[in-house]
């Protein structure tokens, strides 16, 4: 299933601190097609909240790459208490999207793919930053539990070749529930978990 994402699903935080970017790569017309893969909820408190990746396919060479930033160690040290206090040390990489697809489609997550419509420049300088941003001195990030995350991440990613339309066109927008509540709401069923995270993150959140 591929349709036109609705890229208004994707709301835009604060543009962060000004780095050195990726140089542009000539485009070849109509040579990159970008799709927006979403997973839904699993059983897993980490696979409560959803995750997404980007999926490249190059017309010309036939090469299929997804990039995702959800990655992290479970053996790292206090991994557990990090997580739930947004204190996580995470990364972004590369995978095969058929193979990632298959193993949630496996574990039962529901699963969407929406086709980018982006223009042939845009397709390109979204490739060009994610693989900058897979670059040693870029692939780690702190991890915080709303505000820098795989998602917006991967918001921030589209929104940055799209010389920044997200930003200007989704302004930061309340809402009746805090981030508290909703992270509460999506454990549900889970009474350690909700109190862990009620806990833990506080009035802040």
């Amino acid at each position: 299933m591929r349709r036109l994402v609705l890229i208004a699903l994707l709301w835009c935080a604060a543009s962060r601190t000004a780095q050195a970017q990726p140089a542009p790569t000539p485009v070849a017309r109509e040579s990159l097609t970008v799709t927006l893969i979403t997973f839904g909820q699993n059983t897993e408190v980490f696979e409560r909240f959803g995750h997404n990746a980007l999926w490249f396919h190059d017309n010309r060479t036939g090469e299929d790459i997804a990039y995702h930033w959800g990655l992290f160690g479970f053996n790292d040290p206090g991994f557990i208490w990090r997580f739930l206090t947004g204190d996580t040390n995470y990364s972004m990489g590369p995978t095969n999207p058929l193979a990632l697809i298959e193993y949630e489609r496996r574990a039962g997550r529901p699963i969407t793919l929406s086709r980018l419509n982006l223009t042939p420049p845009q397709a390109q300088s979204l490739r060009d930053y994610v693989r900058w941003n897979e670059l040693p001195a870029n692939v780690h990030y702190r991890y915080d539990y709303f505000a820098d995350n795989c998602s917006t991440r991967l918001r921030d990613a589209i929104d940055h070749s799209l010389g920044g339309a997200l930003h200007r066109a989704f302004p930061d927008t309340a809402t009746s529930m805090s981030y508290r509540r909703e992270s509460v709401r999506l454990t549900d069923g889970d009474p350690p978990i909700q109190a862990g995270i009620d806990i833990a993150l506080g009035r802040p959140a």
